[in-house]
């Protein structure tokens, strides 16, 4: 918390200084791992499936990347924080070289080309909008380059690997797609965090400088309730030497100083608790106002998500309010046809017993069935309120 008191307010939390918080260290680490399985797919296509590829350009193309490491290893320091400019430039690299070996080793028809949604998902999740913007339309640009011109992919004995036509174009397609799709994604997502984080970092440092208000108020208190009794001492000793020296002006004058200094003591003591107390009573509305501005659209959101629930249960209410009628009916009516019966003629008293029987029998299945659904219904409604 006292770290977070220590951030300036307006940076470390706008979207625009994010892409600063990255180290040079882990684009360079990034970048030897993607050399290292550059060189490994490169030896692997020509010592194991015989392809024959244009290795003194593919090793140039490697080599840059090789020594664009070595220079930013040996020139930055280690800690060193790219900025905006510097991370749209390294990834904005590494696409291009990228591109360069995919043309290299066959467009699209190297199943490799889908290592071009790499660093524009990084950018999505690390970079400004307008950078993201560059870089996506930098990979469909590429992805249509290389679909139309690319060395092609020859086997040993001569051959030419390649798809058909159809399957190149659905290649690009899926491509330009996911790169659309996953760049909006990751977008989305990552902003949906930093709102959190700025409005966890927003609490922090409000919840921070209260703390320090509050202790600097105790810190006030102490010393006025402290400070009081003596002060008002002197100011009463004061004054009695000053009514007891009228005839000595030079001591007079002396004594009137102290007690007009003791005087000034207790006002700074009070400006300085009311200046706290204020101070405690706007901060909070000062330092949290960008964070209500943040969780106003999560708020609505919630609202809309509580009303759909609440006419979601009020329908299933409705229809447990159904079946309860549809039992009381049930019930109702086997009660007056075991009154018809007993009212019948003791002619027919045999049959009309049998048909008694059958009819409360029937009632009950339709009671108990009701019951049933009853229950479920309630079950359902339970369910739905945890």
């Amino acid at each position: 918390m006292t770290q977070a008191a220590n951030i300036p307010v307006g940076r470390g939390l706008g979207k625009g200084a994010r892409a600063n918080w990255i180290r040079l260290r882990t684009m360079i680490v990034l970048r030897w791992v993607a050399i290292a399985g550059q060189l490994t797919a490169i030896t692997v296509a020509q010592r194991i499936f015989g392809l024959q590829l244009e290795l003194g350009l593919c090793y140039f193309a490697i080599g840059v990347s090789v020594i664009g490491n070595l220079i930013a290893i040996l020139v930055f320091p280690e800690n060193k924080r790219l900025s905006e400019y510097e991370n749209l430039l390294m990834v904005l690299f590494d696409l291009v070289q990228l591109a360069f070996l995919l043309f290299l080793t066959g467009g699209l028809h190297n199943p490799f080309s889908l290592l071009l949604l790499g660093p524009v998902t990084i950018s999505a999740t690390a970079l400004s909008l307008r950078s993201t913007i560059v870089l996506c339309g930098t990979a469909i640009g590429l992805a249509t380059g290389l679909a139309l011109f690319h060395l092609p992919l020859i086997t040993q004995d001569g051959g030419v690997l390649e798809l058909p036509g159809i399957f190149i174009f659905g290649i690009w397609i899926a491509l330009v797609i996911a790169i659309v799709f996953s760049t909006a994604y990751s977008r989305r997502v990552t902003t949906e965090i930093h709102s959190m984080a700025d409005a966890l970092a927003a609490t922090q440092m409000a919840l921070a400088r209260e703390q320090k208000l509050t202790d600097l108020g105790g810190v006030v208190a102490a010393a006025a309730h402290e400070l009081g009794t003596p002060l008002a001492t002197i100011k009463l000793a004061s004054s009695e030497l000053w009514n007891e020296l009228q005839d000595q002006p030079d001591l007079a004058e002396d004594a009137a100083l102290i007690r007009d200094q003791a005087d000034r003591c207790r006002d700074i003591l009070r400006d300085m608790g009311r200046e706290i107390a204020r101070r405690w009573k706007t901060i909070s509305v000062l330092d949290l106002d960008k964070y209500q501005r943040m969780a106003k659209v999560d708020a609505e959101r919630y609202k809309r998500e509580l009303a759909e629930y609440e006419a979601e249960q009020k329908r299933r209410e409705a229809i447990a309010r159904k079946v309860t009628d549809a039992a009381v009916a049930a019930m109702g009516g086997s009660t007056d046809t075991g009154t018809g019966t007993g009212t019948g003629t003791s002619v027919s008293n045999t049959g009309t017993g049998g048909g008694a029987v059958m009819s409360a029998a029937a009632s009950n299945a339709a009671a108990n069935t009701a019951a049933a659904a009853l229950q479920g219904s309630h079950a359902m409604i339970a369910n739905a309120n945890t």
